[in-house]
């Protein structure tokens, strides 16, 4: 559990409270867009479809269900930090200029 929620069981927008505890993390809006693969031929500097990775969005307090799960959306976030910054690094390093 994050600091903050304070074991509360935070409701949908329809209104019911916890989701029975099955913690899975919304989709995420730019998913794929920040994973890199190190295998992957690296595309040239000039490449227009080489864009800039975006940074995942933070999640709700909503999306936490406060029940201390294993896999938390906050935990889940953090990792999509850390591929986001990889991803910022590679990208850096494939656009020295910008």
């Amino acid at each position: 559990m994050r600091p903050g929620t304070r074991g509360l069981s935070f409701g949908t927008a329809a209104g019911t409270i916890g989701h029975g505890g099955s913690c899975v993390p919304p989709p995420c809006s730019n998913a794929g867009s920040h994973v890199v693969n190190s295998n992957a031929p690296m595309p040239p500097a000039d490449d227009p479809a080489d864009h800039l990775p975006r940074r995942p969005p933070e999640p709700d307090a909503a999306d936490c269900c406060g029940e201390g799960c294993v896999r938390c959306v906050y935990d889940v976030h953090e990792d999509a930090l850390e591929r986001y910054q990889r991803a910022l690094q590679a990208w850096h390093a494939r656009h020295p200029s910008a």
